[in-house]
């Protein structure tokens, strides 16, 4: 992914971070870097690609807690409120992250949200 990235002169990855099916987050590009990940509004966001195929399966419970844990220290350390975090889809047009992941995209953000508060 990297490599294809880098052949688009995105200059590395552009996601910030990615999170496998097994909950293990693995670090993209540098939060320092602006990401490219959403054209026209990378400037802010961060980006997180879920390695998975969201329109034929669904996070699984690792995968759905890693990522709850990450948006949180992301909302907590940038001071960004759990319901400002939004999929690929709010910012362009594009199918990301699939059906099956966009129905567990409301649970997903309450998770984040009682994290943030027991974190707070």
């Amino acid at each position: 992914m990297q490599d294809e990235h880098m052949q688009r002169n995105w200059g590395d990855i552009g996601f910030h971070f990615l999170v496998d099916r097994w909950g293990r987050i693995l670090a993209g590009r540098s939060l320092r870097y602006v990401g490219a990940h959403v054209n026209g509004h990378n400037r802010s966001n961060v980006g997180i690609c879920l390695l998975m195929d969201g329109d034929h399966e669904e996070l699984s419970v690792r995968a759905f807690d890693a990522v709850t844990d990450l948006v949180a220290w992301l909302c907590l350390t940038y001071v960004i409120l759990p319901f400002d975090f939004g999929p690929h889809c709010r910012y362009t047009a594009t199918g990301c992250p699939g059906r099956h992941v966009l129905r567990q995209f409301p649970v997903l953000q309450e998770s984040v949200g009682r994290l943030v508060e027991r974190w707070s």
